[in-house]
């Protein structure tokens, strides 16, 4: 028997479930306060207008896929921290690219930098 979907969530709220995820793991873990900031910087930029973010354990990604499985198979943007709060950006054409493109970015110029990302891979 084949599992039951739940309904998608609207885009927008994944991105305050994500803020929110990552402000309570900052509180234990400084070092997420960096992800939980670029989410803050890039939920209101027109470039991530209808899409999702999630997260798996301590990475966040951004995805134009609701539901799952497409928003771990599919094409998305994935946001980690390094033990010196580095922001390291990964895109992925498809969920099982074992080369993906991968960025280091300061946390101040990351936002702007995942946006365009986004902008041109999402």
């Amino acid at each position: 028997m084949a599992a039951e979907k739940s309904p998608p969530q609207p885009w927008d709220a994944t991105w305050e479930i994500a803020f929110d995820r990552f402000d309570k793991l900052a509180t234990d873990q400084p070092r997420f306060s960096s992800t939980r900031d670029v989410i803050a910087a890039l939920k209101d930029m027109p470039e991530v207008r209808g899409l999702f973010i999630k997260s798996s354990m301590f990475t966040a990604f951004i995805t134009p896929y609701s539901c799952y499985p497409d928003f771990f198979d599919g094409r998305r943007i994935t946001i980690d921290v390094d033990r010196n709060s580095t922001v390291i950006v990964r895109y992925l054409r498809d969920g099982f690219d074992k080369s993906p493109a991968e960025y280091t970015f300061a946390v101040e110029e990351a936002a702007t930098q995942i946006a365009a990302l986004c902008r041109e891979h999402l």
